[in-house]
């Protein structure tokens, strides 16, 4: 899968590669987002999408984790 080498391939932009590295950050534990992960951010999205990118990676991080407990991953 190309998503799990994004760094490396040239299937995505950099913009997508920048959200793809905020989202791997924030789904780690302890979360490791950084103020460069942020300014690499603003340099390809407005606020607003930084807030609504930041909700659906926090919502599909608590969807994966209901999951998980359901299904005693």
């Amino acid at each position: 899968m190309a998503v799990l080498k994004f760094r490396e391939s040239g299937l995505f932009t950099e913009a997508e590669k920048a959200a793809l590295e905020v989202a791997e950050a924030m789904t780690e534990t302890p979360q490791r987002v950084t103020d460069d992960l942020f300014r690499d951010l603003q340099r390809y999205y407005s606020d607003a999408m930084i807030v609504e990118l930041a909700s659906v990676i926090a919502r599909s991080e608590e969807h994966t984790s209901e999951l998980q407990s359901r299904t005693n991953l």
